[in-house]
């Protein structure tokens, strides 16, 4: 699939940036040092790590504590519903509260589980 992917982006044909967007470009270092891009970078991968870690623990818990494969699968089902379903109304909640309430309240979220 991911083949078949790489063929079908080759064929599309991006615009070239003009002169005056690249002379506003900043640096990938510049980017980087900034704090909010470090809070999101951290965010990020402490969340994934989390997420990672929990949903192997559960999985692998429920099959040591003699639970069929059967039982155990839709657990990783319904994480992967738990994962998605929010995005149908995360864009409220930061457009209302605000991106870093939004992040701070998920990572609290993650770290009660």
């Amino acid at each position: 699939m991911a083949v078949l992917c790489t063929f079908v982006l080759l064929g599309i044909q991006l615009p070239m940036p003009s002169a005056a967007e690249l002379a506003g470009r900043r640096p990938l270092g510049t980017i980087a040092a900034q704090p909010r891009f470090i809070t999101a970078v951290i965010c990020g991968v402490v969340s994934y790590l989390l997420m990672n870690f929990l949903m192997t623990a559960a999985l692998l818990a429920m099959r040591l504590c003699g639970l069929p494969q059967e039982t155990a699968n839709p657990g990783l089902q319904w994480h992967v519903i738990a994962m998605y379903a929010p995005s149908f109304f995360t864009g409220r909640l930061i457009t209302r509260f605000g991106a870093p309430c939004v992040v701070a309240a998920g990572l609290a979220l993650i770290a009660a589980a």
